[in-house]
C-alpha cells in the first residue's frame, strides 16, 4: 500500500508498558497496535494518506498523525 510508518523510542516504550499492564505476553502487543491503528486504517485503505507518524501524546487521545504525500 506504500504507506510510510514512523515512530520513536517513546512510542515503543509506551506500547511495551501497555502490554506489560495487560499481562498476556506478546499477544498484547498486537492488540495494542490494532487498537491504535484501527481508526487510521480506514483512512489509509481509502488511499487518502500515505504516511502515519506514531507517537505518545500528552492526553493519549490520538496516538498518530496521518499525512498525505
Amino acid at each position: 500500500m506504500n504507506v510510510e510508518f514512523s515512530y520513536n523510542d517513546d512510542f515503543i516504550d509506551y506500547v511495551a508498558n501497555k502490554a506489560i499492564e495487560l499481562k498476556s505476553g506478546a499477544r498484547s502487543l498486537k492488540t495494542i497496535l490494532d487498537n491504535i491503528l484501527s481508526d487510521a486504517m480506514f483512512e489509509i485503505f481509502a488511499e487518502e494518506y500515505t504516511k502515519i507518524n506514531l507517537f505518545v501524546p500528552i492526553n493519549e487521545s490520538k496516538l498518530y498523525i496521518l499525512s498525505k504525500k
